[in-house]
């Protein structure tokens, strides 16, 4: 009986994750299995666009020969809007790198009126809506993968974003993680350029310090902090600039030989991981301005920095660009 008991506490043990060193005042503990909100793998062939669920053994052999040959690339997105989730999961369907894995974060906050079930069941709605809308299910795998897609969403307990951020980097394994906001917009060509820019310059951190926003309350799309695109960044306090943290791009093994992290913190997080990245001199690249828009609500309490928008654009030294939002007009150049 002794002997049971202490078999079935070492078992419950193994699904349970320590995750050190994510909030000052104690230990954050997860059960990850019973966080799980919604999981899902797809692939999808050379042909078309339209997604199966991966279930037939044909596929997951097929695949772990297709993986070896393409460097995975991991997104983190920590949010507490539910209701962004489609803007995440429509962003993340439509790239063309072949190789990714998705871990959104959904912190308790931002659904405390909620119980677990309920949010759970409108996760998955969201979810199924936005991915099943092009689904064609097949009955056998073929070898001829054109695109392999992870997509995890996860219960968080109520932590600072800095911490968020650094479980989810812990909880993937792609050799580059990209930092995504749940609100913003990502062409398709986002994440095979900034690979791209990645193999040229040989950098460890990739940015966009000059970027388009779209701002509501002026409804116009802006240029920001113009002048600093394709270029070497050596300062994270540049005269005119902010720094972009959802088009912050980390290579995992210069995060591993540096120890860095981000600090338990929810505003500032990036601007002061970089700056630490820095000053151990590790490199970062700032790329185009193409395929990206920061997204700001005209209601500032959606945004972790409260700034108005007059003074956005006085700051960053913004130029319009255009009336509205077209996402066209904001694509990499063919």
């Amino acid at each position: 009986m002794i002997i049971t008991k202490i078999f079935i506490i070492f078992f419950i043990s193994l699904h349970i994750v320590n995750i050190n060193g994510l909030n000052n005042n104690s230990d954050l503990v997860i059960e990850e299995k019973n966080n799980v909100l919604f999981e899902t793998t797809w692939i999808s062939n050379n042909k078309s666009d339209n997604y199966t669920i991966m279930e037939e053994k044909e596929s997951t052999i097929g695949l772990l020969k297709y993986e070896r040959n393409n460097k995975k690339i991991s997104i983190v997105s920590c949010t507490n809007h539910i209701e962004n989730i489609h803007n995440i999961l429509t962003n993340f369907k439509t790239q063309t790198y072949p190789n990714l894995e998705l871990l959104i974060l959904v912190d308790g906050g931002g659904y405390q009126y909620h119980n677990k079930k309920e949010v759970k069941h409108q996760i998955k709605k969201i979810a199924h809506k936005t991915l099943h809308e092009k689904i064609k299910k097949i009955t056998k795998f073929k070898n001829n993968v054109y695109r392999y897609k992870k997509i995890r969403i996860q219960n968080m307990k109520d932590i600072s974003l800095g911490s968020c951020l650094n479980y989810g980097i812990s909880r993937t394994n792609g050799i580059l993680i990209m930092k995504w906001d749940d609100s913003d917009f990502y062409g398709k060509n986002y994440i095979t350029n900034i690979y791209s820019k990645y193999q040229e310059n040989n950098a460890n951190i990739l940015i966009k310090l000059t970027h388009f926003s779209y701002l509501e309350s002026k409804d116009a799309t802006y240029l920001l902090s113009p002048g600093h695109e394709n270029q070497f960044i050596h300062s994270c306090t540049l005269p005119h600039t902010r720094v972009p943290g959802s088009t912050i791009c980390i290579e995992r093994k210069a995060l591993q030989k540096y120890n860095l992290h981000f600090k338990d913190i929810t505003a500032g997080e990036d601007t002061d991981f970089l700056c630490r990245a820095i000053k151990k001199g590790i490199s970062i690249y700032s790329t185009s301005r193409y395929d990206h828009c920061w997204k700001r609500s005209s209601l500032k309490t959606k945004h972790t920095w409260k700034i108005n928008d007059i003074d956005l654009i006085k700051i960053t030294k913004a130029i319009k660009q255009f009336d509205g939002f077209d996402p066209l007009k904001i694509s990499s150049p063919s």
